[in-house]
């Protein structure tokens, strides 16, 4: 078995790196103020009003420090936290730009103060050289409100366009909760997409209306016209952000309470669970953004040709579970994100981002829903090792936080394995490396996980399709004319080979392998060539070599949470009832929550304000 490190273990290069950027942190926070300080001295020999001196001040300072802040978030990637208590997040980013903004004004003002004193000389000159501008103060605040204002409005339209054309269709609550927990390890393309699409077109066109209204034209009326056109934007900015993520779903888990979950949740602590004598592997691999439609049309998918063979043949020859007579799945809920279906496959409730007490939410608290039973907290109870096994930053979306607090499953990330020199020293693809080495790596670790004496949960997620685009490695072919339907066609055959190898290994006997995706495609290209609304999307849901037989496999309306009590009847064990949490048992004949309420009174009802959810699980 591979030796797992102390946390406090940095390799030499990585030191080094280290070093060097905590040496750059004070210039990171000295340098606002005193480059600002600058602008100041700079700008106050020239002969503008003092209105207009202040004016290109304020927006100078607060755009340093906010170019500052994307300088610590693209490069620094997490370690910037010598002066905070977790990884960076977006409310870290208001701090910092706050705090530093505030420093920025007291360095000015002090210089200001030693001008008028006489210890410095600076002349400040009016445009007349004749006589002083009256300093208003309530003419300065409302300029400062506006521009603040505008640059909200903008950010927040430029960001739904950035969303909704990166991410497809995701919640506002998923939303929060992505914006809640540490950005380490997010893709270098989608930073790349966010400073295009949303940071670089909100300078512009703020520099552009700040260009018409005080530079363009002297006239004081038009200046004053400047807080209605930044309110406006910002009331066009809060209903496109409505009507393209459903800002009431965050009003309902505030002021909505509902008793749904209270009257369907079964406690797995109160229910007996029996495992067989001899406990079997489980090898659980979610494969990123699977979904039914890549199936070809006379299967049940939307694609003309059947980009998934390798998966469909799985499904074929293995259990698998469907909401139709044939191909079919599982609906996803309200888990449109990896973090929340991880969180729904594994302990069959929701993931409520506004509910969270006293701002725990996230892993404030390095906790995730700490009160929740689990599948990994079950399966440690038993004797077995959990593991977690991806090619990306384990931080991202806080599942490093989850997975340890819920069956303290050792951590297989991008990190980990640079540091154990699974990959190159500095290799980065994509998310961080490609599929291809993920499944060499599982087979490097399975044989050694088996020849212990204990029973193991190999847990695994692919990164390769991944919006946007998809990434092509030296496996993939150019079959398809769309780039992400060749990125699709490798994965299958990638997993296929995989099941393949599994099958010929001596441990595969007492194994069972689940093979699951995690959501529908975010791909926006994608999603617009399909025929179907999202929530009939589907994920294939496949059982192989299990100790349990379905008595109807077919026709079910499940969702994620059911895979929690499945799984466990997969691996042969007895579930007193046949429900734990929100999930059934899909091996039996028991009802499901979507068999029992229709579908859309169950998204409803399980995103409104649980009062149970937080006394229980938090």
């Amino acid at each position: 078995m591979t030796r797992e490190l102390p946390p406090c273990h940095i390799n030499p290069p990585t030191l080094k790196r280290n070093i060097t950027l905590i040496a750059l942190t004070p210039v990171l926070t000295l340098l606002p103020p005193i480059l600002t300080a600058w602008i100041f001295l700079l700008i106050s020999k020239c002969k503008l009003s003092f209105k207009a001196r202040l004016y290109i001040y304020a927006v100078f300072a607060f755009l340093t420090n906010f170019f500052c802040y994307l300088v610590i978030l693209i490069f620094f990637s997490g370690i910037y936290v010598i002066f905070t208590p977790a990884s960076i997040t977006a409310s870290w980013a208001i701090r910092y730009i706050s705090v530093n903004f505030f420093f920025s004004a007291v360095l000015s003002c002090l210089i200001y103060i030693l001008h008028r004193r006489g210890y410095i000389t600076v002349e400040f000159k009016d445009k007349s050289d004749t006589k002083k501008r009256r300093f208003n103060p309530v003419f300065i605040a409302l300029l400062l409100i506006s521009e603040l204002l505008l640059l909200l409005a903008l950010l927040i339209i430029f960001a739904n366009t950035y969303v909704s054309g990166n991410w497809g269709v995701i919640s506002t609550a998923e939303i929060v909760f992505q914006l809640s927990v540490p950005l380490s390890g997010v893709s270098t393309s989608l930073i790349l997409l966010f400073l295009r699409d949303c940071i670089l077109p909100t300078i512009l066109l703020m520099a552009y209306i700040n260009f018409v209204f005080f530079f363009y034209s002297r006239n004081e009326i038009k200046i004053l016209l400047f807080l209605p056109v930044a309110i406006a934007f910002l009331g066009y900015g809060v209903w496109i952000t409505d009507k393209n993520f459903d800002l009431t779903a965050v009003y309902d888990q505030f002021a909505s309470p509902s008793t749904f979950i209270e009257e369907n949740y079964v406690d797995p602590n109160g229910v007996v669970l029996t495992f067989p004598e001899q406990k079997r592997n489980l090898i659980y691999i979610i494969v990123e953004s699977l979904e039914i439609s890549m199936m070809s049309k006379d299967l049940g998918g939307e694609m003309p040709a059947n980009l998934i063979p390798g998966i469909t043949e799985l499904m074929r020859d293995n259990v698998f579970f469907s909401n139709t007579d044939g191909f079919g799945g599982v609906h996803t809920l309200t888990s449109g994100i990896t973090s929340f279906s991880l969180i729904s496959q594994t302990a069959g409730i929701p993931v409520l981002a506004a509910n969270a007490p006293h701002g725990n939410l996230q892993g404030r608290n390095n906790a995730i829903l700490p009160n929740a039973e689990s599948l990994g907290k079950i399966l440690e109870s038993n004797g077995y090792t959990n593991i977690f096994m991806i090619g990306s930053d384990a931080a991202f979306g806080g599942r490093d936080i989850y997975f340890r607090g819920h069956g303290n499953y050792r951590l297989y990330d991008y990190k980990y394995a640079r540091r154990e020199g699974v990959i190159p020293e500095g290799y980065h693809v994509s998310w961080g490396f490609e599929d291809e080495k993920l499944y060499q790596w599982a087979k490097n670790e399975l044989p050694k996980l088996a020849a212990e004496d204990v029973p193991f949960n190999l847990t695994m997620l692919t990164v390769d399709t991944h919006h946007p685009y998809g990434y092509i490695c030296n496996l993939c072919t150019n079959y398809f004319n769309e780039r992400l339907h060749n990125v699709i066609a490798c994965a299958d055959r990638q997993l296929s080979s995989f099941v393949s190898w599994l099958t010929e290994q001596d441990f595969f006997e007492n194994t069972t392998v689940v093979i699951i995706g995690d959501h529908p495609s975010m791909d926006n290209d994608y999603t617009d060539s399909l025929s179907i609304g999202y929530h009939e999307r589907m994920l294939p849901v496949i059982f192989i070599n299990t100790a349990a037989t379905p008595i109807n496999s077919h026709n079910r309306v499940f969702s994620l949470y059911d895979m929690f009590p499945t799984t466990l009847a997969a691996l042969g064990v007895e579930i007193e009832g046949n429900r734990l949490a929100l999930g059934v048992n899909l091996f039996s004949d028991e009802r499901t929550l979507l068999e029992i309420h229709p579908l859309y009174t169950v998204l409803e009802e399980v995103r409104k304000l649980s009062i149970f959810y937080n006394e229980t699980f938090w």
